[in-house]
């Protein structure tokens, strides 16, 4: 392996271990989503809530699967 895919591989497993971490927070019960608009927090309910943590899931393990996979090929 060459230093340059070695550092690449370093640098995919990084972000793998962040999404992760994001993944690890999602899935948290305590979390709760927060958005902003022109700096102010809007009100979310449970439901939607919950609806944003699934969205949120989904995006990040596809991620997670997309950049196991770029290591996999290294």
């Amino acid at each position: 392996m060459t230093v340059e895919k070695l550092d690449k591989g370093l640098g995919v497993l990084a972000e793998i271990k962040k999404q992760k971490n994001i993944l690890d927070l999602a899935n948290s019960k305590q979390a709760k989503i927060c958005l902003y608009d022109n700096n102010h927090q809007l009100d979310i309910d449970d439901q939607d809530n919950q609806l944003l943590k699934a969205l949120l899931v989904k995006n990040v393990s596809k991620k997670i699967f997309e950049l196991e996979k770029e290591f996999n090929n290294l």
